[in-house]
């Protein structure tokens, strides 16, 4: 079984940094196989993430609970973190698969 980590970055106001800011907040491991595993809403306050897998998958990111597919997610390679932004207020979900 595979983990991937979100690690949520927040931000106050419209201040967005170039970098992640210290102490972020929530850390979420979401498990996965090659059937999709999913994770909590991250926070209404949250503008980034970092996601960091300890396998190549695929990740999707909606508002729904939408499974993560290789056809309709985004590839991350093993033990490279990735950092993506989130639009703040949307509650959104990670859904991981194995590549």
């Amino acid at each position: 079984m595979a983990i991937c980590q979100i690690w949520e970055d927040y931000s106050s106001g419209n201040n967005r940094q170039q970098v992640a800011m210290v102490p972020g907040g929530a850390v979420q491991n979401v498990s996965f196989t090659s059937t999709a595993g999913a994770s909590a809403a991250v926070d209404n306050a949250t503008i980034g993430v970092r996601l960091l897998s300890d396998t190549d998958c695929c990740f999707l990111c909606s508002k729904a609970a939408t499974a993560a597919t290789s056809s309709n997610g985004i590839r991350l390679i093993a033990n490279q973190g990735e950092y993506f932004g989130v639009p703040p207020g949307g509650a959104y979900r990670f859904s991981f698969v194995s590549a």
